[in-house]
C-alpha cells in the first residue's frame, strides 16, 4: 500500500510499519529480476475507493494514408459546391457581364466573336500609310504637281493635325479634263492612296449624282445616313466623292459638315467628328486644262472659282432652297477645299 519503487528496493513508509521506535532500522532489498508478461500487458488506472466502472478501452492508432483519406472525404462536398459554381454560376455571370459591354461598347469584340459591322477597325495607322507615288500617279506630269503630291502626302501623315487650332479634314479637289471620265476607274486608282484605310475597309467612293431627288428632303437624309455612318466607323478614313459638281446644291448642307472646321454629324444623340479624316472631291471641268501649266496657287483659283459659277449656274430655285442659301452653299463649299490639282484621267 506504500509507495513502491521498481528500483531493486521495496520501502515501507513509517507510518505502515508496526515496530518500537527505538528499533533499528531494517531495509529490505530485492534482487531485480526480469519483467514478466504481466507486466509487459497494460494496465489500467483503477481509482481506489471508486466504483467499479466497464473497462477502459484503447482505440487502435490510425496511419497516415487512413488519415489523408478521411480528410479527403470531409472535403468533397466543398469540391463538388465549388465545380457546380464554374460550371453553371461562373458561365452565367460571364454572359451577362459581356452582355452589359456589348450593350454600352457596341464596337467590342465579344468573346472571341467576328467582327460585324459595327465595329470600329483600327485607323491609327490609316492616315500615315500614304503612297505617294500613288498620289503622283494620279496627277499630270509635271514638277509642280510631283512636288504639290510630296507636300500633300506629308500633310496627310500628320502635319496637318498637328496644327494647332485647325481641328478640320483634309480636303483636296482633283479636277479632270477629259471628254469622258470613268468614274469608277477613277475611284479605283485613288484606293491606293492610302492602301491601309482601303485594307480596312475604311474607303468609301460615292457616286454624288446618286443622291439626287426629286424629294431634296430624302437626298439629303441618304447622303447625311452614309456619311454619319461612315465617320463614325471610320474617323480617321478616306472618303472619295466623284463628281460633286453634279451634286444637287440643295443637299450641300448634308455634305459641308464633313469638310468643316471643327465638323461633327449627330447620331443617336451622340457626336460623330469628322476632323480626322481625309477627303477628296472630284469633278469634271474642260476649263481646268488651260491652267494645269501654271502654278499651283493660280490653279486652285481658277478652278475653285469655276466650280462655283458651275454650281449657281445649275441651280435652279425650289421650295427647299432660295437663291440666297444656294450662293450661301457654293461659297461656303469653295472656301473648304484645302488642294486643288488636275487629274490625269
Amino acid at each position: 500500500r506504500g509507495g513502491i519503487e521498481r528500483a531493486g528496493k521495496l520501502n515501507f513508509p513509517e507510518r505502515f510499519r508496526d515496530v518500537d521506535p527505538d528499533e533499528p532500522k531494517l531495509t529490505t532489498e530485492m534482487p531485480l529480476s526480469p519483467p514478466s508478461k504481466a507486466d509487459a500487458e497494460p494496465c489500467s488506472l483503477v481509482m481506489m475507493n471508486s466504483p467499479p466502472s466497464a473497462p477502459v478501452s484503447v482505440l487502435p492508432q490510425r496511419s497516415i494514408p487512413e488519415q489523408q483519406k478521411e480528410e479527403e472525404e470531409k472535403e468533397a462536398p466543398f469540391w463538388r459546391r465549388s465545380m457546380w459554381w464554374l460550371l453553371v454560376v461562373l458561365p452565367v455571370m460571364l454572359l451577362l457581364v459581356a452582355m452589359l459591354i456589348q450593350q454600352h461598347s457596341p464596337h467590342l469584340k465579344i468573346l472571341g466573336g467576328s467582327e460585324t459591322s459595327d465595329s470600329t477597325p483600327d485607323t491609327a495607322a490609316c492616315t500615315v500609310q500614304v503612297d505617294t507615288n500613288s498620289l503622283v500617279g494620279q496627277l499630270e506630269a509635271g514638277q509642280v504637281w510631283q512636288e504639290w503630291a510630296e507636300n500633300v502626302a506629308e500633310e496627310i501623315r500628320g502635319k496637318w493635325r498637328a496644327r494647332e487650332g485647325h481641328p478640320k479634314a483634309l480636303t483636296m479637289l482633283l479636277a479632270s479634263h477629259k471628254g469622258s471620265v470613268r468614274w469608277k476607274e477613277v475611284a479605283s486608282s485613288l484606293s491606293t492612296v492610302t492602301p491601309w484605310c482601303t485594307s480596312t475597309g475604311c474607303f468609301l467612293s460615292l457616286d454624288a449624282s446618286a443622291f439626287n431627288q426629286a424629294d431634296a428632303a430624302e437626298g439629303r437624309g441618304a447622303l447625311e445616313k452614309q456619311l454619319v455612318t461612315f465617320f463614325k466607323h471610320c474617323p480617321r478614313g478616306l472618303l472619295l466623292i466623284q463628281g460633286v459638281h453634279q451634286l444637287d446644291i440643295s443637299l450641300y448642307p448634308a455634305l459641308l459638315p464633313a469638310i468643316s472646321e471643327g465638323g461633327l454629324y449627330t447620331y443617336d444623340g451622340l457626336a460623330v467628328p469628322t476632323t480626322q479624316a481625309t477627303v477628296i472631291l472630284t469633278i469634271k471641268s474642260k476649263a481646268a486644262h488651260k491652267w494645269t501649266q501654271s502654278d499651283e496657287e493660280t490653279y486652285s483659283k481658277n478652278v475653285k472659282n469655276s466650280l462655283e459659277k458651275e454650281l449657281l449656274k445649275s441651280f435652279s430655285p425650289s421650295a427647299s432652297v432660295t437663291e440666297d442659301e444656294a450662293t450661301t452653299y457654293a461659297r461656303a463649299f469653295r472656301r473648304r477645299i484645302d488642294f486643288v490639282a488636275p487629274l490625269t484621267f
